[in-house]
């Protein structure tokens, strides 16, 4: 259990110190705090405009910074020899295998808890379409110079890395900020119970996301590994307009439901039409999700493990 903590948390910390790491985030957030003022052009429909724009965009960067992380935490150990280092210790296939994904995913939730507070901060903030209260916008943004200022300030102090400092700050800034919106505004322009069950049901999807490119990474190097993460995310997010028809061919139909059935439907969590048509989304519908992710994750486990079982220590050295 410790092996597999320290693997976790260390794969944790290098993806947070990587540059890119970093640079998504910080644009993904920027790009969040920049949406209401685009509500300015959509006339009355600004909280839909704000809820698919940012819940998209996180979406986007959540596939950017799942791929990065694992292709740099784990690409790179395997391709650099050290994972031979690691298992020569006492450490089993199956912790360290389990502990990379671990931080991976770990990882992915740290950016998807960042940027879901970050979206709940700009819905807040649209209030209406041709008149929005700019501090709103200003803040967000001041508070991603803060945050590199914090990391500046360790890396000089401490030598420590920037790029994870400034992640750090950045999440204790954006997290508080979010928090003083919710509870100091009088009467919010969204239903937050919503948004908050919308955004639930996207951290299961990155979890997923996150879970399979680590898992993806222990068998291809960088470049194929996001190329391979860019066809799931893409055919997911499409996966009811491909597989889910009748084509009245018996053994085509049974093809697209093992089609169906291999590859994520990511539509399963997006429900930012509902946020935006303030409909009701029932806890069950979000139990359910997280029941399908952690289904697939289960899956995914089982069967990436295998495969890293039946690897020979000269065949991971020379992938």
């Amino acid at each position: 259990m410790g092996n597999w903590f320290r693997i976790a948390r260390n794969t944790f910390q290098e993806s947070l110190r990587e540059p890119v790491s970093f640079l998504t985030l910080f644009a993904v957030l920027g790009i969040i705090a920049l949406y209401p003022a685009g509500a300015s052009f959509v006339f009355y429909e600004e909280q839909k405009f704000v809820t698919d724009g940012t819940l998209a965009t996180i979406w986007l960067g959540a596939f950017l910074s799942a791929s990065f992380a694992a292709g740099n935490t784990i690409c790179r150990e395997l391709r650099n020899g050290s994972v031979l280092l690691i298992l020569a210790k006492p450490v089993g296939h199956f912790t360290y295998f389990a502990g990379k994904l671990a931080g991976v995913v770990l990882f992915a939730l740290f950016f998807g808890i960042t940027t879901s507070c970050a979206t709940l901060s700009a819905l807040t903030a649209a209030t209406d379409a041709f008149h929005y209260d700019m501090m709103l916008i200003i803040i967000p943004l001041a508070l991603l110079v803060v945050a590199a200022v914090v990391g500046m300030a360790m890396n000089f102090l401490r030598g420590s890395s920037f790029s994870e400092w400034t992640s750090y700050a950045t999440i204790v800034l954006v997290v508080s900020w979010c928090l003083i919106q919710l509870l100091t505004t009088e009467k919010l322009p969204f239903a937050p119970a919503e948004a908050i069950k919308a955004l639930l049901a996207l951290l299961g999807a990155i979890t997923v996301l996150a879970t399979i490119a680590a898992t993806i990474a222990f068998y291809f190097d960088f470049v194929p590994t996001l190329a391979i993460m860019l066809g799931i995310f893409l055919v997911g997010t499409l996966s009811q307009f491909f597989f889910v028809r009748q084509t009245g061919i018996a053994a085509l139909d049974a093809l697209l439901r093992v089609a169906y059935a291999v590859f994520p439907d990511w539509q399963i969590f997006w429900l930012a039409d509902a946020v935006a048509m303030k409909h009701t989304i029932p806890w069950s519908y979000i139990a359910l999700a997280w029941g399908n992710a952690l289904l697939t994750i289960a899956l995914v486990v089982v069967w990436g493990n295998e495969l890293f079982m039946r690897l020979e220590a000269a065949a991971i050295d020379r992938r």
